[in-house]
């Protein structure tokens, strides 16, 4: 393999992404099954307009599960792919002008559940191309993208040699660890309702 071809660093998907998305289509689909067993062959207005509305979630799920992008850094060259399909687009160091990342706080509920509401941050990774174009990518988590960052940066510098980066579960785990909770969350009601479904 040469220089160019080499994986050097690669980024993963937040945990958050991937537990919503999935579990999304999962959820929406077992909607659509639970109305189709309620009303056996007398379908009505109001519970067709209940099944496309949960297959239309469930496939926008899909869609955002299928659609998900990461960066790949080789010796020369930084590449934005699509983790589940056949596409990618890629460019040489000189072409890319920066690579930032920006985090908005955004708040669920205020004043509604709490005075406070449920607070989280939306993290955009974003690189800025020499053209003027700019690509943003929303699956990629701080840590992540932290070594991401120093990797492309020494890499840009030319700083001899540098090894094949693995990532370790225990740092994934970490970054991910405020969504940890959450997609046990998402996969305890989703196994619990397929269950309920199929079984019950």
């Amino acid at each position: 393999m040469t220089e160019r071809e080499i994986i050097i660093y690669k980024t993963r998907p937040k945990l958050i992404l991937l537990s919503i998305t999935l579990c999304g289509f999962a959820w929406f689909q077992l909607l659509s099954i639970l109305i189709i067993k309620s009303v056996n062959t007398q379908f009505g207005v109001l519970s067709i307009s209940f099944i496309i509305c949960f297959e239309t979630l469930s496939l926008t799920a899909l869609y955002y599960f299928l659609t998900m992008r990461g960066i790949k850094l080789s010796g020369k060259t930084l590449c934005v792919y699509h983790l589940y399909l056949p596409m990618r687009e890629e460019f040489t160091f000189e072409e890319i002008r920066s690579l930032h990342q920006t985090k908005e706080k955004v708040i669920i509920n205020e004043g509604v559940l709490s005075k406070s509401g449920y607070n989280f941050y939306h993290i955009t990774t974003i690189i800025l191309l020499k053209n003027d174009k700019v690509i943003k990518l929303y699956s990629i988590g701080e840590m992540d993208f932290k070594e991401l960052n120093q990797t492309f940066q020494r890499l840009r510098r030319g700083e001899g040699k540098i090894k094949v980066q693995k990532r370790h579960i225990f740092l994934y785990l970490l970054d991910n660890l405020h969504d940890v909770f959450m997609t046990i969350f998402f996969l305890f009601i989703t196994i619990g309702l397929g269950y309920a479904l199929l079984f019950g």
